[in-house]
Order: structure tokens, then sequence, then C-alpha cells
């Protein structure tokens, strides 16, 4: 079934608020997907420049699985322009400007969104599961961070398989905090999260007990919570809208995982003038770009694609 995002609106968004997110199936056609898929293979995967990367936000060159697919997935591709990429910037621009996806985006967010990052995926080697409110913080010049609403979306570009390593989240992990968990599952939340928030300041340095503590109070914070994973049987042309509050991971692809995982995963918040964006604790903030008359208008310039005497 094709959903009206705006016939359909108040119910989508009560559905949301109630799991923390939404599957809308066959939202994109095909084609707009299969375009951009194959201009990734022509032109981005044959690139040979050190791109930046959404693992260790740091510029690399590909990586291959021994199926010959890139699994080190690129960070920030709404940034890349028209000279680098041509046939991918068209692509990618046509997909992102598809107006019934900006009408779920902006009725969840109840506001013009702001892009704030974006990332390709072939393959991967799994992500730890974790929340993004943990990572992204926005905020605007006259108040002090604090954590607004924020939108993931996982775009399929092609069937997903199980063995190349699917997406899951845990429905209604993102009211955890409130008063539908009890006291102590609420102090163990709080736990995990400065736990969290120590783990991600101390940056790719940190030490091993510190992921080994972080990564055992979530265990224990599922279990008490007694969330279940969802696998969503993601097909070509399917968006899953997950809120920037909602637990979520991917699994590792199977060793002989013969399919890839051709996917964008992308974030957004509700544009306020002069905001902010900071990606971890103590990252400079962002200031927010404006393109006045398109899907894109508002957007964060963290990194340029290449390094700057690559460019």
């Amino acid at each position: 079934m094709i959903i009206n995002a705006t016939a359909t609106s108040i119910n989508i968004t009560s559905l949301f608020q109630e799991q923390g997110y939404f599957l809308a199936k066959r939202l994109l056609s095909k084609s707009i997907c299969l375009e951009l898929k194959n201009a990734f293979l022509s032109e981005v995967k044959t690139c040979t420049k050190p791109l930046l990367r959404q693992r260790n936000v740091e510029y690399e060159t590909h990586r291959f699985s021994s199926s010959g697919f890139m699994n080190n997935p690129l960070l920030d591709v709404h940034n890349y322009n028209c000279n680098a990429f041509p046939k991918f910037y068209c692509s990618f621009n046509t997909l992102f400007t598809c107006q019934s996806m900006y009408d779920f985006i902006k009725n969840f967010l109840n506001g013009e969104p702001v892009f704030l990052q974006s990332m390709y995926f072939e393959s991967s080697r799994g992500t730890t599961t974790h929340y993004d409110h943990s990572f992204i913080k926005v905020s605007n010049q006259d108040t002090h961070i604090l954590p607004i609403p924020i939108i993931g979306i996982w775009i399929a570009l092609e069937d997903i398989e199980d063995s190349s390593g699917k997406f899951f989240v845990y429905p209604q992990s993102h009211k955890i905090g409130t008063s539908k968990y009890n006291t102590k599952t609420n102090e163990l939340f709080a736990k995990y999260s400065q736990y969290c928030a120590e783990s991600i300041d101390k940056g790719y340095n940190k030490g091993l007990r510190s992921v080994i503590q972080t990564e055992n109070l979530l265990k224990e914070v599922i279990s008490i919570a007694k969330w279940e994973k969802y696998y969503p049987n993601m097909e070509t042309g399917d968006v899953l809208f997950f809120s920037g509050l909602i637990l979520h991971g991917s699994d590792r692809p199977v060793n002989s995982a013969k399919t890839s995982r051709n996917s964008i995963t992308a974030h957004f918040a509700p544009y306020k003038e002069g905001q902010e964006i900071k990606f971890g604790l103590h990252g400079e903030p962002l200031k927010v770009s404006t393109h006045v008359g398109n899907f894109l208008s508002h957007k964060t310039h963290r990194y340029p694609p290449f390094r700057q005497n690559l460019a």
C-alpha cells in the first residue's frame, strides 16, 4: 500500500509518537532509488580519494568486504557537490526533494527540517545499539544546549536481505524516563545515560572498561524494561522514520553475505533561527546554512567531502 502522508498525517503522527518509529512502505519510487544506487556505483565507489566516514569521522579510502562491498560507510553525503559526483549529486537531490517524504518529516518534527547529517551504506560492520540524542545536540544561541526532537530516517535503495545486516529498533524505548516506566528502570537508564556521555566524551580513545560498563548497563535496562527488537522488512523505496530518542542499531552482516545493503540514513531537527548544532559533548557548534526554495534548504556543513588538499 502506498501511504498518503497528508490524508493520514494525524493517525501516522499518533502511531509515531506511541511506538517511536513508523515504516512507510514504497514511499519512494524504485526508479529514483535505482538511479541513486547506480550513481554511487559508477562515481562514488570508483573514487580513489579519501572520503569522510561514518564510523570514525575520519577521511579514508574505501574498504571492502570479501564480497567486494564498501563496508566503511560514507558520512555527510548531503554535502557532496555537483563537480565531484554530478550524477550522485543530482540523484540525491531528486530523492530528497520527494514531497511525500518531506511531509512525513515536517509532520513528525512539527516544523521545517534542518538536515543534520547523512550516511551512505553499501555494507557495514554493524552499528552498536544507541540513542541518537546521545550524540547530537541542537540549541538556539540564546539558550544552553538541550536535546530537542530529532528524526532519523533509513531509506532502502534495494531489497534488504537478512544476511546483509538488518536495521532494528526497540519500540517504545523512546518513552524511557517517563511515568510509563517505574523509578528503578528510570534511575538505571539515567545511570546508563551518564556512562554513555562519559564514554562519548572520551571519543574514539575511550577505555575498554568504560565501553563494557556502558554496554552492560544498557543490557540491564533492556532486560528490566522488557524491550524486544523489531526488524522492519525493508524493500526498495521503503522509508523507516524513527525518533532520535528510540534505541536502535544494526546487525553485522554474516561472513558469507553475498548481498549488499545499499541504503541511506539521515537525521533532521526542526529549524529555528539562530540555532547551533553540536555533534558530541565538546564539538564545535555548527551554524545552519540556508538556501531558500529547496527541501535541503537548512543544513549543516560539518566537514568538506574531501580533505582540503585533495578537493
